[in-house]
């Protein structure tokens, strides 16, 4: 899976805090960090602790997030999913004992002076992270876009992008709540999650505001229990062609280019950490424009996968810790 390699066998013993480590989010962080035998001295939490889970078939009991288990607890990193309330409250704590902290919450993911990163598009804003660094993961949306599109924007320059997402069940939490009914029914509208992705599209890219790329997203919610599906729409500042396209996106890291007679859908990503990507076709009515679809595992690529390979990045990069 990894994007970037783990690092050296004669390195001192990693320690690693997880946070909110019974969530959908914190569970696959347990299974992803076992599937990546990243091996390391694990203090898991929850909110009110004495819960097991399991990481590299050892049994972790977890400790309560409490501001006093926060501030005695020392790791080199903690991986975050408890919300953005409480990262607001517990990350600066644990990033004040010298942790460096990635969270997936939008807590920071607005901050200036926070990074939000995905490795495969711009990882090189964190080489030297210091000790005490909090870096933010991105909304699952704007991952599962932007691996397939970063490629392109760096060799034809991303104008305008409209994105159309149809979002699963498993985006909306452990115990979702929706004001209409999901099954049987789409709900063409997701608080916030358009929002995300227009701010989020221009700050991974490295826009500013005198070059912002124009965003615009729908986003809706439908009766699919997990993975994303992206439809994007993409005009670019340079000729392009379709040939020229596939080739950057078949080299693309963490990128699956699908053959044009198989399909980019929930049941090809699930459980899976690459997106998926197919449907590659010139927009006709638009100069320089380019349709694609793009299906990604949320929970995976969308939040902890990501979040790992963050961590993972930092470590082959000779992060130093307190």
């Amino acid at each position: 899976m990894s994007v970037y390699l783990i690092m050296e066998k004669n390195a001192k013993r990693l320690s690693i805090a997880i946070v909110g480590a019974t969530g959908n989010v914190g569970r696959t962080f347990c299974k992803v960090l076992t599937e990546e035998k990243i091996i390391a001295d694990y203090i898991p939490f929850n909110t009110k602790g004495g819960a097991v889970v399991e990481i590299n078939g050892k049994a972790y009991m977890t400790q309560a997030l409490t501001h006093e288990s926060a501030q005695a607890t020392k790791v080199d990193y903690a991986l975050f999913s408890v919300g953005a309330d409480l990262a607001r409250e517990y990350a600066p704590i644990f990033a004040k004992n010298g942790v460096i902290v990635i969270d997936n919450s939008s807590a920071f993911r607005r901050d200036p002076d926070k990074a939000l990163i995905i490795p495969e598009c711009n990882a090189n804003v964190i080489r030297g992270a210091k000790a005490g660094t909090i870096i933010a993961n991105p909304n699952c949306t704007t991952i599962g876009s932007l691996v397939a599109l970063k490629p392109l924007d760096d060799a034809f320059k991303l104008k305008r992008v409209i994105y159309s997402s149809y979002q699963a069940i498993s985006g909306a939490g452990n115990s979702p709540q929706f004001a209409y009914p999901i099954e049987n029914n789409v709900i063409p509208y997701i608080d916030g999650e358009e929002e995300k992705m227009v701010f989020e599209t221009n700050k991974i890219l490295g826009r500013t505001a005198d070059n912002q790329i124009g965003v615009t997203a729908t986003c809706v919610r439908v009766p699919v229990a997990n993975c994303h599906t992206i439809v994007i729409n993409a005009t670019f500042e340079k000729p392009l062609t379709i040939e020229k396209v596939k080739k950057l996106l078949v080299k693309a890291p963490g990128l699956v280019l699908l053959p044009d007679d198989q399909l980019p859908m929930p049941v090809v990503a699930n459980d899976r950490n690459e997106v998926f990507t197919g449907r590659v076709r010139l927009d006709a009515s638009c100069p320089n424009t380019i349709n694609l679809i793009t299906a990604s595992d949320n929970i995976r690529k969308g939040a902890a996968t990501n979040a790992i390979q963050i961590m993972q990045y930092l470590m082959n990069a000779g992060t130093k810790h307190a």
